[in-house]
């Protein structure tokens, strides 16, 4: 039965436990797949650059600030992809040592915590299979105190540049420059209006959005002689209208409402020059029929009675 129980045993840890055959080359195909993942962000940030140039170089500063924060993402994408790359490296090197061991060894915990906690955080798909086979390994609890980082043995760089937080504001600026110096690009950085450096980027706010830019009129929308960029002393909310595009709104005027309509009858007299045409047309129309009248010709008179009694034959 012992012998049974342990062939059951052997058997299952062959086909569903843990695979030092199976471990090792998915741990070589992750190193190649990095460094084809490293290779297109390359090609893409190389892109990117470009874009962001011709953005500063049209005054669009507000939207090279939101394209390069994905500029370091990228970056710091990248150099978490090459820090697990060199991890699957040195596990690929010592998987036979760690597979002697039943625990973890001290000078691979960074290592196989590393990895476990970064898989779900990088878009590596033989990476999972790795993640699965030390788990398997070093059982489940050990995998969920590398998952939370419960144990604290977690590459702390790998963390920083897996983060989600946005990078600061000192850091896009700092980009920024050096993208136009890279092309050449004459561009001063604008106020971003935050008091820490090391916080996020600000909400845009629109100031380097043109006026009108379908019909490009954007003469309607300026005053003549007037900047916009004095100051309110009179109220307690000051502002400071930087653009002399922008227009203060208009004042609201609540007129009363109109009164209802009623209709009026009203009689107009009638002009004495169509009198006068009327009663002319009214003459000259009995003159017509008068004349009519005259041209018609007297009646015929009747034949004249020959049938006198005088003239009368007896038989």
């Amino acid at each position: 039965n012992n012998i049974i129980i342990q062939l059951i045993k052997y058997t299952m840890d062959f086909l569903y436990g843990y695979q030092e055959s199976k471990l090792k080359p998915y741990l070589k195909m992750a190193v190649q797949r990095l460094q084809i993942a490293n290779n297109k962000k390359g090609n893409t940030v190389k892109i990117q650059k470009r874009e962001i140039a011709k953005l500063l170089e049209d005054g669009k500063e507000e939207k090279a600030r939101i394209k390069v924060e994905h500029v370091i993402r990228e970056d710091f994408i990248m150099e978490s992809n090459e820090i697990i790359e060199l991890l699957c490296e040195l596990l690929h090197e010592r998987v036979k040592y760690m597979s002697s061991q039943k625990e973890c060894p001290v000078d691979l915990m960074e290592c196989v915590c590393s990895l476990i906690w970064g898989t779900d955080r990088v878009d590596i798909a033989e990476l999972v299979e790795v993640k699965k086979q030390l788990i398997k390994k070093f059982g489940k609890e050990f995998g969920e105190k590398a998952l939370h980082n419960k144990n604290g043995k977690v590459n702390e760089r790998l963390m920083a540049k897996l983060s989600v937080v946005p990078p600061s504001a000192q850091l896009v600026v700092s980009y920024l420059q050096e993208i136009a110096k890279e092309y050449n690009v004459e561009w001063t950085p604008t106020d971003i209006g935050v008091n820490d450096l090391n916080s996020a980027m600000p909400t845009p706010v629109g100031f380097s959005v043109p006026m009108a830019p379908g019909s490009e009129f954007r003469s309607v929308y300026q005053r003549q002689g007037d900047n916009y960029s004095e100051q309110t002393n009179n109220t307690q909310n000051t502002q400071n209208i930087q653009n002399s595009s922008i227009i203060p709104p208009l004042p609201i005027v609540k007129n009363d409402p109109p009164p209802p309509y009623e209709p009026v009858q009203q009689n107009f007299p009638l002009n004495n020059n169509i009198q006068k045409e009327e009663t002319i047309n009214e003459n000259n129309n009995n003159q017509v029929i008068n004349n009519n009248n005259n041209n018609i010709p007297p009646p015929i008179p009747p034949p004249p009675n020959n049938n006198n009694n005088n003239n009368k034959i007896y038989l």
